[in-house]
């Protein structure tokens, strides 16, 4: 998918409403759900672009990449989801590795779960690092899921 088809995807013909929301001209709106490739397309630049551009700028200069990364954990958090980087492929023993990455992470998150509950009550801290802490095993468990599915191709 183009990041132009994902604006359409969101803005589902709601153009007016989205450039209201933004504070922008709806021509600018309309102007980012088209393509972009070349020269000879009309579209422009949109959000997605620039949050592209500021994650593949950030990795090119050495940022270590969960910090990186950090704007699309951020959008993760703000709306619910999980995600997680799939694996590299051909890595020599890549599902035992993952088994183990992932056995940690459930490890880390039964930790602070434990932690948590020790004065039988979870504070706005405790719970920050539990939610921290699944995420990371979700994002574990979905990369061992990865390697398997690659293991039997």
């Amino acid at each position: 998918m183009h990041s132009y088809e994902a604006m359409q995807e969101a803005i589902q013909g709601r153009t007016v409403d989205h450039a209201k929301a933004l504070g922008v001209s709806v021509s600018l709106v309309a102007k980012w759900q088209e393509p972009h490739i070349d020269f000879t397309d009309s579209g422009a630049y949109n959000p997605l672009d620039r949050i592209a551009t500021v994650l593949e700028t950030a990795l090119r200069l050495g940022i270590p990449r969960p910090h990186a990364l950090s704007p699309i954990y951020y959008l993760n958090h703000r709306f619910d989801l999980v995600c997680f980087p799939l694996p590299a492929h051909g890595a020599g023993n890549a599902v035992n590795d993952e088994l183990i990455k992932t056995i940690k992470e459930f490890s880390d998150l039964a930790q602070a779960t434990s932690e948590g509950l020790m004065d039988g009550r979870i504070s706005h801290i405790e719970a920050k690092k539990i939610i921290r802490e699944g995420q990371e095993a979700l994002r574990a468990i979905g990369a061992l899921l990865e390697v398997v599915r690659e293991a039997i191709r």
